[in-house]
């Protein structure tokens, strides 16, 4: 270890060593293998004429297509939602149609019926009753009278409730074909994003390959150390709310001159009291003893002041490839420490340690935007379901015509049987229930 620093210091760096914590996404093995290779992209990723703000610019440029790509397909699925509601609305009004239709039949060729039977009967008792006084012919035409007051036709009010059912048919199958179009356009837009998403990818991988292959891959945070605890000073640099990656450490981006600017108070005290850092919206990043992490603020741990002084220059390594840049002291609860740090480390080093606390990672954006090809997804764009709507939607409206049409083919059936009835048959019958009562 460094002597320059504090035994506090080394102790937590060890204790963070031996619990051999690794939170990176994945190894650099893993994001840039030597072999193995798939349709859609390259393992290994070549850099040779690449240039990094070309790259950077094509990055935003198909994250932007992405995004309209996707605006468009959510545009879209609304309209799909609204079709197949639209479809569900135009079946259920067939049905009603149907249903009103069917009833509306067994009801009216129920009555008619049920007239047929009783101007039949009564007729026959007068003819039975007149000993022969009523003529064949007489009963026949008074028959006949009364039938004749009796409609064996289908309703206007049943054939328009079909009219109905065969437009709404009609009006269904316009409409399935509207949702099959829009399913189309859902299908040919989600295979456009999943073509953007695998170039972006790619491109991923190459700037991720541009800055590995950069010098000055590393950044440069500054903390300390209180109760066994690793405590990292962070910013939000973009004012988004996030810790969003190794940039918003404070020191990342101009050292510990980072911490001098913080110094606002104007007198040259060569301090940074705990105001000026809240001020600032600094806030710790805490790694306790047992690897756990969350972020706090600076009150939290009772942090006072940051004595600028105090800092002392440093340029040793203190393994994993990182180095130590300097010390300083501070006071935590009113007691003086002289356990802050200023290192510099390598980016890998700080995924391995850190990215389960970055947004990016969570979010899978910059470096770590999902690597490999793109999952096409089978969507919900299933039109055969609607179709098959269709066709059983026509059949159950032919069906209900076929069915009304037999009940009135009946009904027309009962009538001319009655009106064909004869004197004979209805002596049998007056036979048939003297019998029954004696």
């Amino acid at each position: 270890m460094i002597d320059s620093v504090s035994i506090n210091v080394q102790k937590a760096w060890e204790n963070r060593e031996s619990l051999g914590i690794d939170q990176s996404k994945q190894t650099i093995e893993q994001l840039f293998p030597s072999s193995t290779t798939n349709s859609t992209t390259s393992s290994s990723v070549n850099i040779s004429g690449l240039n990094k703000a070309d790259v950077q610019a094509e990055i935003e440029q198909t994250e932007e297509d992405i995004k309209n790509l996707t605006a468009q397909k959510a545009e879209n699925d609304k309209n799909i939602q609204k079709a197949q509601q639209e479809v569900v609305e135009i079946k259920d009004q067939i049905n009603e149609a149907i249903e009103k239709a069917l009833k509306e039949s067994e009801k009216y060729t129920t009555e008619q019926s049920a007239k047929i039977l009783a101007a039949t009967t009564v007729i026959a008792a007068e003819y039975v009753a007149s000993n022969g006084k009523m003529t064949q012919e007489q009963m026949k035409q008074k028959l006949a009278q009364q039938l004749g007051n009796i409609d064996t036709d289908i309703p206007a009010s049943i054939l328009a409730s079909l009219t109905e059912a065969g437009g709404l048919l009609g009006k269904l199958n316009a409409k399935t074909q509207v949702l099959a179009n829009y399913c189309a356009k859902g299908e040919s837009l989600s295979k456009q994003i999943i073509t953007k998403q695998n170039k972006l990818v790619t491109l991923n991988d190459q700037l991720t390959a541009i800055e590995e292959a950069e010098e000055a891959r590393r950044c440069d945070p500054i903390g300390f150390v209180v109760d066994e605890m690793i405590c990292d000073f962070i910013i939000d640099r973009n004012g988004d709310g996030k810790f969003n990656n190794e940039g918003e450490f404070l020191g990342a981006e101009n050292n510990w001159f980072e911490m001098i600017s913080l110094d606002q108070n104007g007198n040259n005290d060569g301090k940074v009291s705990a105001e000026e850092l809240e001020n600032a919206d600094v806030k710790v990043l805490v790694t306790d003893k047992d690897g756990s992490q969350s972020i706090v603020s600076v009150a939290e741990l009772g942090i006072d002041e940051i004595d600028l002084s105090s800092y002392q220059n440093s340029n040793a390594t203190i393994g994993n490839n990182n180095q130590l840049l300097g010390t300083f002291g501070l006071t935590i609860n009113g007691k003086y420490s002289n356990d802050g740090y200023n290192t510099l480390d390598t980016i890998d080093w700080l995924d391995k340690n850190y990215s389960n606390m970055f947004t990016d990672k969570a979010e899978g954006i910059g470096r770590f935007a999902a690597t490999g090809a793109a999952e096409e997804t089978s969507g919900t764009y299933n039109i055969n379901e609607n179709i098959m709507d269709v066709i059983n939607m026509t059949k159950r409206v032919n069906d209900a015509r076929d069915q009304i049409n037999t009940e009135f083919s009946l009904l027309k059936t009962v009538k001319t049987y009655a009106l064909n009835l004869t004197p004979q048959e209805i002596d049998k019958k007056e036979d048939e229930e003297r019998k029954k009562k004696a």
